[in-house]
């Protein structure tokens, strides 16, 4: 059973993801549009839109490793998304490639097939993903809940010592992004009493979210690449609102928003190709250089498209697309191995 102010979150999200990357796009491609605006806006989003997700996929982290054999986890994780990220790389890269002379910039087959070591575009949050499950998994699956807290601040302080780290790009991405992830794996212990005090709680957060924007970006000036402890407490402090707000948004029934929230792996998979699709066919087709039309049409199409695309994939034998198929799952396989061996 689906929650529903989880896929609000991932609607709010994934909409703040096609948003940033349209307008990135148009900034890119050298669009007249206005610069202060574009770099307030794109900073805001980008202090917690990502972190968000990771906070996101730690929810459900710690029940369903518990419910089944660990191996099993990892298996699954390997058809969720190792696959979807190999797969959708290669799909998006080759594209990238065959119309680089369309594109912001072009890319090559080298670049391309270097996904096992650096990976490109927006598939970075896959590849950090896993390997922060892969963490993740030692970690707490002999850990009591009553330690997740300890987790999340030990991870948070990894974050905040990151510019003193040797970083390569796997340990970049741990010490940045799971604090998000702990964050997610706490938050579902305490979720019933968040719920319990959320008229109290969603006013306060919203408050406090519109005070630290306002004070990190209009007082200051500061940009989301800042790092350290402004940018962590501003990314925590986002989160929480968001997650007040999709709790309290849940009480009413938003079937377009929970739509684009249950499709939201979809969209981020495919978002890359029909919002830049949209963008060059309207300013190199049609001509129209239209900052707000271009950011509309670029938005609609970047969300609307990946969702039908996943709708008719069963029709049009392309369910292969959004998950592995059935005879190379490596969770399939793992049961099959473990039914035989007993």
């Amino acid at each position: 059973m689906r929650c529903l102010w989880i896929d609000y979150a991932k609607a709010i999200g994934i909409i703040l993801v096609v948003y940033g990357h349209v307008a990135r796009g148009l900034f890119g491609a050298g669009m007249p549009i206005d610069e202060f605006s574009y770099k307030i806006t794109d900073s805001i989003i980008y202090s917690f839109h990502m972190p968000l997700f990771f906070f996101l996929s730690g929810l459900f982290f710690y029940n369903s490793l518990i419910k089944r054999d660990w191996k099993r986890f990892l298996a699954n994780k390997i058809d969720t998304i190792v696959y979807i990220y190999i797969l959708w790389a290669l799909l998006q890269g080759t594209i990238e490639v065959l119309l680089s002379h369309w594109t912001n910039a072009g890319a090559t087959f080298p670049q391309v097939f270097s996904l096992l070591w650096h990976p490109r575009s927006q598939f970075w949050f896959l590849y950090a993903l896993f390997f922060i499950i892969l963490v993740a998994i030692p970690t707490y699956i002999k850990t009591p809940p009553k330690y997740f807290l300890l987790i999340f601040i030990i991870s948070s302080v990894a974050y905040l010592l990151k510019p003193n780290l040797n970083n390569t790009l796997i340990s970049s991405y741990l010490a940045e992004f799971f604090c998000f992830f702990a964050m997610g794996i706490y938050f579902e212990t305490i979720q019933a009493w968040v719920y319990k005090h959320l008229k109290i709680i969603f006013p306060l957060s919203l408050l406090t979210f519109l005070i630290a924007q306002y004070i990190f970006h209009g007082v200051y000036g500061l940009s989301y690449m800042l790092g350290g402890i402004t940018t962590w407490g501003l990314a925590i402090i986002s989160i929480l609102f968001i997650t007040t707000f999709c709790m309290t948004l849940a009480h009413f029934k938003i079937p377009y928003l929970s739509t684009i929230g249950a499709c939201s792996m979809g969209i981020y998979l495919a978002h890359m190709l029909t919002g830049s699709g949209m963008r060059i066919f309207l300013t190199k087709i049609l001509h129209i250089s239209n900052i707000p039309i271009n950011l509309v049409v670029g938005c609609v199409f970047g969300v609307l498209l990946p969702i039908l695309l996943m709708k008719l994939s069963p029709k049009l034998k392309l369910e292969f697309l959004f998950a592995i198929p059935e005879k190379f799952s490596v969770e399939r396989w793992y049961q099959h191995r473990s039914q035989t061996a007993t």
